[in-house]
């Protein structure tokens, strides 16, 4: 053993065990570096980037505030008492700006989509950005790689928000803009990241446990690269309730830590995100480097003194264990980040651990201790990672930042004698010998505790290397003209600040660390100041000679052909610099001289920079060639490579080589020869047989032929031998080359000779850019970056990296990304709901004024029975209502009250009929928004009636507009003589019962009126108390208007719509005023009201009455249970006579019964038509009989259709598919059989969808439609017709219908089969029964509801699904109809919402088990029932209700997610038919969707199952069991609420205590099945045929018919239209020349209503609508509006197919053009 080890033995043997252990984890676990490379923050005080916050902390800086009265009003929660309960004991906190402002477009977000994300994801999304560009890691660059995302976060007050809404206004966006899980899932998805992607919630600890947990990700290589972040906003009171509750906020909010005064911590927002390497991957990519976290650690408190108590041993022990993982002893620490809440708790135990663990430095070193949190607060989630990036700037700035509010130590804490000191004031913190190293502390409330050891960046020698450029190219780029304009402006700012960096060092971090968007400019400029001055005239709209701006277009990417010129021109003065600046061209020159020989490559090289002749051939030709391959050369090493090549003359040699025709050696060769020979031309062709040529890689435009050449033609030596002696054609190439697409032509030679020329032979081209190499008036290397500038900002694809190849220098901190700030919030949630409940809502008309978020003002009122205000006096449809005009009151005195201006005008005014005030019984409410807007504010109002129970209210919007404050006084009203013969009088009675007639009893204010049709003058007496506008005055003006409105029949009417409606001074109570009525245009009019002396009181313009039939009145259209039960009902039909193609081709999936052999025979007798047979098989195959196919594989249809495709023949119109007629529907395998039947329609469609296929799919079935009474349906090919709606809604162009054939079949049903076929598109399904065709309609059920249903208390019943909000809303009716025992089974463990209503219902005396079971799975139901026999009451009913969601789009539907829906439902109620057929049920109740029915783009899988549910009822009805399934609507709870067509207006959400109401009348009706759904049909609009096919006797005059009597008349199968679609009709008035720029203009609008885009936003109509935030779910809603709209059968897949607006507009208006020539 040597001295060294010997001496090391000694010191181990002294070391204690405890140090032992320490030293040996510091050698053992050492872990490797992690560079912190990027930052981005968000911090209260302005703390906006880490620069700021740097600056922020410098100074000391606190940023408490009062909560601003945009979060909530503070004043209703605040209590200096910490016991008054529901209140907060402080006012104070720290803030973020503008959290409701966002760039959705950016991300890709919809506006709809953005309203409903929790900001705290937006807020990451946009930090997230700019922490990768502070790293300068260009976002595009990351996509697809292992790069993590560790994200800690714990409060969500967003979803509160969103929860007082209402559950009714949740939709699709809810689920995903809720979760906490999505807030790194939405970072990942957006930048394309395939590494881990984790949202972590340890309290307090979250975002330093997040930092841990990627640091772990890269030493263990699972990232290359990871973000760890943290971020908190505080947006509804509750937890700041709660926390007042649990004593831990500050009264002054403060954090006072460490200090006597003590009493809790401030709360706060913010969000940062570092960027993290492995150091040496960092340091090799020379980054730039803030900081490096050495090791870090994460433990438990265990079980301490309390779950929120902090335990010192566990501190100690965290930190500890990371300094072990670091190699860190603790004297090397400097600077400890603490936690330091300002708890008096807290604090004392944290620095007591700190001092036991530094007790053994002895060294006489300080370390510092501090806590962000006296600058910022708490940031809870996001405390930790503020802390590491203050930390990280005070080693980044060799200083350590102020600790705030420190007076005086707490008295439990003693630093004397400790390392430890707290910095009053800035201190310094240089580097030294060693490397200076800090710890920072976190400690959750969840009792996980977090500490991380950092260390300052290592030192690198900077060793910045001369640019030999003179001129710099700096491109720029963002997602918006607005934002770009802004980012100029920052960059001109950066340049032009004294010091600042030079503007070779802003271009090259610029480049290599920003990505390219779509809106770009580039400047090329010899300094900061030439640039500054551009950028700052571009920002301010100014023009700029050396400013290019553009926008690239990810749909229609520039085409780039290069130009090469003949001719050498000379060398100007400002040449010579790319030989001495452009390495890569230099190395061309130089390996072409090489090749060339040392003669002739001397004497070209020095022509080339200007030191030799150029006048002879020999030398000129060569240097032509060699100057046009090494600019090739250097365009490809900026990324730009030509599609096309053009040569003029000599010029062609070059393009040859190029392009891959010649090789660089043959090319020199050729073109040196040519020098030598120019005269000799037979010779120079000669030299051409001596070469070896190949294929062109690109498109080659001849100049010898005028044309695109083929490749072999230009491939051969006798092209070489014509092209040195013919004409130079190149007009004719350079037009071949526009007719081939390419837009963007590139001149390699001394001068724009060709581009020129070029613009002569294309003048009347559009949207062509021309790019000149070098131009003879600028420096050869200013030259080329202004065209690179130009092919930039066009939108060419390029690589800036290439122009910074060999630098060294500087990365220095840039400006990051201007992020647009659009309003997007829950807006609706104020006039939904309200604010947060805090005192009672008035009960006077206006109600109780509360001030929400953005300035908006809500007046809440409440009212009971004879409460409600006007009710006694004002009746509507014969019982007491609220008067319309009583809500446009409340808007008056709600602006007076906000302005102070009694003076207002409303505009664009909509209202909804009075609102019935009497049944149901119960509170009232009511809430009046007024939102800041232009000139003014906009309202809304809405009512709703408090439900008994849990339920939440029903919100109905019952007035909107918006509101301004006019200048003058109303408009004088006309004079009308009424002393003529013209017009007739009415007295005071024969008023009030023409009043009557039309469903109104306004009070006694209207006296006597006078009318002639046309103008009418009614007097009136003023009521009220003369506090303000007397509603029944107003209502009473209003209704005036029907006296020259009134149709013919009896009607009734309220005033639906007012465009203008000016109020002037308020009528005194009794006084006597005038009304006069003017008629403008049908159901119009404009009202006056004056008084005696001529003064108009009141003006309402543009008045439009909605006249109604008298069986739309509310008591007719209240929804009862009678009214929403609904049945199928069949009528004969025959198929359209349609006359076949002359050829056509017919592709028939064949069954083994015959049919399609016989089919067969029917189509061949048609000389022009063939016929193709697919069979099932076990591989794919074709042989003489046709094809074979595996029915499951999707592949297997597309090699079908590619076989088809590629045998030629006749087009394919017709594909029947009849393997369904094969199925045997026996036993227990029939829930397998409904998948096996359904699942090859899918792959079928896929395939025939993804080939743009143009044939129709009929699917025969047989037996699947009960159509007459007595028939029994077969299940299985039952959810054929479920799967077939949905492709008829999604791939409507592809759907030739259902055609179910009757059971037994006959030897006829193949010939009318076929003429079934032949004779077009049956899209809503068709059966044959007697030798007819008939089809379905959804009528009302006439007839057969029973009683309401009670339960047994001696039973047990089972509810499947039973966890679910449906399911336990149903649980809750059964126990109330005396049910005593409910087994609810489910799939998942019980939820809170679950056990609340166990204990509900156990306070009633009803058990509630909760079973977890998965009813898919027979042996998990057999051992259900088997625990329910032996420990519960005989089991007498059975509601099956469980189901999946899974939504996806036929065409991206895979087999097994398709059986995942299936399962739950289909196999589900087999299991549990088959093992309780032997109990004596009393029923068998199935809950199904009535998207089996009517379809809903998304649900293949879903209706499929649910339409087997509805045919297997009828089975076991059959069987003599109690069965029945009710296909729902919408409910406003549960799957139901989300399974069915939620998008469809019209479909209206079915309060809970109505659909049990329903489903109970149902059970005892002794009915099969029925459908149960509450629908508006007087406001049905749907593009979807299928639809309005069902529909059409429930639509027609928007009334529903019962049930019609068998009629012996044939039926169309196709719906009659009685008025063109918008579209259709509008571009009637239009000329035909702007037929496609209207149809691009009204696309564009449905677009921007659809995704809710701002109309002041500008949006390019070849823009991606994925990049504007579509989704699947927004596609459907896209493609229904355009149905709508159109009238055609667009398909669902549109806009995948069309991405872009402008592509969606051809296609329609092609479509359109196609279906106005038929």
């Amino acid at each position: 053993m040597n001295e060294a080890l010997q001496a090391i033995s000694e010191i181990l043997a002294e070391l204690t065990p405890e140090d032992r252990a320490a030293l040996a984890a510091m050698v053992g676990k050492a872990p490797s570096p992690v560079a912190i490379v990027g930052i981005g923050c968000r911090f209260p005080g302005g703390a906006d980037n880490p620069e700021r916050f740097w600056e922020f902390l410098r100074a000391g800086t606190d940023a408490v505030r009062e909560v601003p009265r945009e979060r909530w009003n503070v004043d209703d929660y605040y209590d200096p008492d910490p016991q008054a309960p529901g209140k907060m004991v402080t006012r104070y906190g720290t803030f973020l700006d503008e959290v409701d402002r966002f760039d959705a477009p950016f991300f890709e977000i919809s506006g709809r989509e953005a309203q409903s994300m929790d900001p705290q994801q937006r807020l990451l999304l946009q930090v997230g950005w700019e922490a990768l560009e502070s790293a300068g890691l260009p976002p595009d660059g990351l996509k697809g790689r292992a790069v993590g995302v560790f994200v800690g976060s714990c409060l969500h007050d967003y979803e509160i928000l969103a929860q007082r809404r209402g559950l009714e206004r949740f939709d699709a966006h809810s689920v995903t803009g809720g979760m906490s899980s999505v807030l790194a899932g939405r970072l990942s998805h957006f930048l394309g990241l395939h590494g881990p992607s984790l949202t972590v919630d340890t309290a307090c600890s979250s975002s330093l446990v997040a930092l841990h947990l990627a640091c772990q990700s890269l030493r263990g290589g699972e990232s290359d690269v990871a973000l760890a972040a943290g971020v908190n906003l505080l947006l509804a009171p509750e937890s700041m309730v709660m926390l007042s509750r649990l004593g831990a906020l500050s009264p002054d909010g403060r954090c006072k830590s460490f200090d006597i005064r003590a009493n809790g911590f401030a709360r706060g927002e913010g969000c940062g995100v570092v960027v993290l390497k492995r150091l040496p991957d960092a340091l090799a990519a020379e980054d730039r480097i803030f900081a490096v976290i050495r090791g870090s650690a994460v433990n438990h408190d265990g079980r301490s003194t309390g779950l929120a108590a902090p335990n010192a041993q566990a501190q100690k022990a965290v930190i500890t264990e990371a300094l072990g993982n670091a190699g860190v002893r603790p004297e090397q620490v400097g600077y400890i980040e603490a936690h330091g809440t300002g708890t008096p708790l807290g604090d004392p135990i944290e620095v007591d651990a700190l001092k036991e663990l530094f007790a053994s430095r002895k060294d006489g070193s300080t370390c510092g201790l501090g806590s962000v949190k006296t600058n910022l607060g708490h940031l809870e989630a996001a405390a930790g990672i503020a802390g590491i990036i203050k930390v990280a700037l005070s080693l980044q700035h060799e200083a350590i930042p102020p600790h705030l509010h420190l007076t005086e130590l707490n008295p439990r804490i003693q630093l004397s004698g400790s390392p430890f000191s707290i910095p009053a004031s800035v201190q310094p913190w240089k580097r030294a010998g060693v490397p200076r190293i800090a710890g920072v502390s976190s400690f959750g409330l969840s009792g996980t505790n977090a500490h991380v050891v950092m260390e300052e960046a290592p030192v690198r020698e900077q060793r910045p290397v001369s640019v030999g450029r003179r001129a710099h190219l700096l491109t720029l780029s963002a997602k918006s003209s607005a934002s770009l304009r802004e980012l100029a402006r920052q960059y001109a700012a950066l340049l032009g600040a004294p010091g600042g960096a030079a503007l070779a060092d802003v271009a090259r971090s610029t480049h290599l660390g920003r990505s390219l968007l779509s809106h770009r400019l580039a400047v090329v400029a010899e300094g900061r100041e030439e640039a500054q001055e551009a950028l700052s005239a571009f920002a301010e709209g100014k023009p700029s000679r050396t400013v290019v701006a553009g926008e690239a277009s990810a749909s229609q990417r520039p085409r780039v052909a290069f130009l090469f010129t003949g001719e050498l021109a000379p060398l100007t003065a400002a040449g010579r610099t790319l030989d001495e600046t452009e390495p890569v061209y230099r190395a061309a020159v130089e390996r072409c001289a090489q090749l060339l020989g040392p003669a002739l490559g001397a004497s070209v090289t020095q022509a080339l920079i200007g030191r030799g002749a150029l006048e002879h051939a020999s030398i000129a030709q060569p240097a032509l060639f060699i100057m046009q391959y090494a600019l090739a050369e250097l365009w490809a090493s900026f990324g730009v490579r030509p599609e096309g090549v053009l040569g003029y003359g000599a010029g062609e040699l070059a393009a040859a080589c190029v392009s891959g025709v010649l090789s660089l050696e043959d090319a020199l060769r050729l073109a040196a020869e040519r020098g030598r020979l120019l005269q000799a031309l037979p010779e120079a062709g000669e030299a051409a047989a001596q070469v070896r040529f190949s294929p062109p890689r690109c498109v080659f435009a001849s100049t010898v032929t005028g044309a695109v050449a083929a490749p072999g033609v230009v491939a051969h030596a006798d092209y070489w031998r014509r092209q040195a002696g013919e004409p130079v054609r190149f007009q004719q190439a350079l037009e071949a080359l526009r007719g081939a697409g390419f837009d963007t032509f590139v001149e390699l030679g001394r001068q724009p000779a060709l581009i020129g020329l070029g613009r002569k032979c294309l003048p009347t081209a559009e949207a062509v850019t021309w790019v000149a190499s070098l131009k003879p008036e600028r420096e050869e290397a200013r030259g080329i970056l202004e065209g690179l500038g130009e092919l930039v900002a066009r939108g060419v694809q390029v690589e800036l990296s290439g122009l910074h190849r060999g630098e060294r220098g500087p990365r220095i901190p840039l400006p990051t990304y201007p992020f647009a700030k659009e309003r997007y919030w829950l807006e609706e949630a104020a006039a939904a709901q309200g604010p947060h409940r805090q005192s009672a809502p008035g009960t006077g008309l206006l109600g109780t004024r509360r001030e929400l978020a953005g300035d908006v003002v809500c007046f809440e009122a409440s009212w009971k029975g004879a409460g409600i205000p006007f009710a006694k006096e004002h009746r509507f449809d014969g019982g007491p209502a609220l008067p319309s005009a009583a809500q446009l009151v409340r808007v008056h005195l709600a602006a007076a009250q906000v302005t102070g201006s009694e003076r207002v005008e409303l505009q664009r005014v909509r209202l909804q009929a009075p609102f019935a005030v009497t049944d149901p019984p119960g509170e009232l409410q009511s809430q009046l928004l007024l939102t800041p807007a232009k000139d003014g504010y906009a309202f809304e109002i809405a009512s709703a009636r408090t439900p008994g129970g849990d339920m939440p209210p029903a919100w109905t919007r019952q007035a909107s507009g918006t509101l301004s404050f006019p200048r003058g006084a109303p408009g004088l009203a006309p004079a009308i003589a009424t002393d003529g013969n013209e017009g007739a009088r009415l007295g005071t009675e024969q008023v009030s019962a023409q009043l009557r007639t039309w469903g109104h009893e306004p009070g006694r204010r209207l006296e006597s009126v006078w009318s002639n049709g046309r103008e009418a003058v009614a007097q009136l007496r003023a009521g009220g108390d003369g506090t303000g506008w007397d509603p029944l005055l107003l209502e009473t003006s209003l209704l005036a208007a029907a006296f020259v409105n009134a149709p013919a029949e009896d009607r009734a009417f309220f005033p639906g719509e007012i465009a203008r409606l000016v109020f002037g001074k308020v009528a005194v109570p009794g006084e006597l005023l005038t009304c006069t009525v003017r008629r403008v245009a049908d159901a119009t009019v404009d009202v006056w009201l004056t008084d005696g002396q001529g003064q108009t009181r009141l003006e309402a313009r543009g008045v439009r009455l909605e006249w109604m039939a008298r069986e739309q009145l509310p008591s007719s259209l209240r929804t009862r249970a009678g009214e929403s039960v609904y049945e199928v009902s069949w009528s004969p039909a025959s198929p359209p006579q349609q006359v076949e193609a002359t050829a056509c081709s017919w592709l028939l999936f064949a069954d083994e019964g015959g049919v399609a052999d016989t089919l067969a025979a029917h189509i061949c007798s048609t000389p022009s038509a063939s016929v193709v047979r697919v069979r099932p098989g076990d591989a794919f195959s074709e042989g003489p009989g046709g094809f074979r196919v595996r029915p499951g594989e999707a592949a297997d249809y597309a090699r079908l259709l590619e076989a088809l495709r590629g045998a030629g023949g006749p087009p394919l119109t017709r594909v029947v598919h009849l393997w369904a007629l094969d199925s045997r529907e026996k036993g227990g395998a029939l829930g397998d059989e409904a998948s096996r039947v359904s699942w090859p329609v899918v792959a079928l469609v896929q395939a025939l969808a993804k080939a743009n296929a143009s044939a129709r799919v009929h699917v025969v079935t047989r037996g699947a439609q009960a159509v007459h009474a007595g028939e029994l349906p077969t299940p299985a090919q039952a959810a054929l017709w479920g799967l077939g709606r949905v492709v008829a809604d999604e791939l409507a162009s592809l759907w030739g219908g259902m055609l179910d054939l009757e059971a037994p079949g006959t030897p006829a049903d193949a010939e009318r089969l076929y003429q079934a076929v032949l004779g077009g598109s049956w899209p809503q399904g068709a059966a044959l029964r007697g030798g007819g065709w008939h089809t379905p309609r959804l009528v009302r059920a006439a007839a057969g509801h029973g009683e309401p249903v009670t339960f047994r208390r001696d039973a047990s019943y089972l509810l499947t699904g039973g966890a679910g909000a449906l399911g336990r809303a149903v649980a809750r009716w059964m126990a109330d109809q005396g049910a005593r025992c409910l087994v609810l089974a489910g799939r998942s463990d019980g939820s809170r919402e679950v056990l609340a209503l166990e204990q509900e219902l156990a306070a009633r005396g009803v058990r509630v088990v909760l079973e977890r079971v998965d009813v898919a799975r027979r042996e998990e139901v057999q051992a259900l029932l088997s625990r329910m026999e032996a420990q519960l009451p005989p089991l007498r009913g059975v509601v099956h209700a469980a189901g999946v969601l899974e939504d996806a789009l036929l065409v991206n539907q895979d087999p097994s997610a398709f059986e995942r829906v299936l399962a739950p439902k289909v196999a589900g109620a087999v299991h549990l038919d088959a093992l309780t057929r032997q109990r004596p049920l009393d029923f068998f109740v199935s809950f199904s969707s009535i998207a089996a029915l009517l379809g809903n783009a998304g649900q293949g899988a879903y209706a499929a199952a649910n339409a087997f549910l509805d045919a297997f009822a009828a089975t076991q009805r059959a069987r003599g069991l109690p069965a029945l399934t009710v296909s729902w609507g919408t409910w406003q709870v549960g799957m139901a609420s989300a399974a069915s067509a939620t998008r469809k207006h019209w479909l209206q959400a079915m309060a809970p205590e109505l659909g049990v109401n329903v489903l109970g009348r149902l059970m005892g009706s002794g009915r099969a099945w029925a459908l149960g759904m509450s629908a508006d049909w007087s406001c049905y609009e749907d593009g979807n045929a299928v639809r309005g096919l069902l529909l059409e006797d429930l639509t027609r005059g928007g009334l529903a018919k019962p049930a019609p009597a068998p009629a012996p008349q044939v039926q169309s199968p196709v719906a009659s239209v009685s008025t063109e679609p918008p579209l259709v009709s509008a571009l009637r008035q239009v000329a035909a020349a702007r037929h496609e720029e209207f149809v691009l203009d009204h696309v564009s609008r449905i677009v921007r209503t659809v995704l809710l885009l701002d109309d002041a936003i500008p949006v390019s109509p070849t823009r991606r609508l994925d990049e504007l935030g579509l989704d699947s779910l927004l596609a459907v809603d896209l493609v229904n509006a355009l149905r709508a709209e159109t009238g055609l059968p667009l398909p669902v897949t549109l806009p995948m197919e069309h991405p872009n607006t402008a592509a969606i507009a051809r296609y329609i208006h092609r479509s359109l053009e196609a279906s106005a020539a038929t």
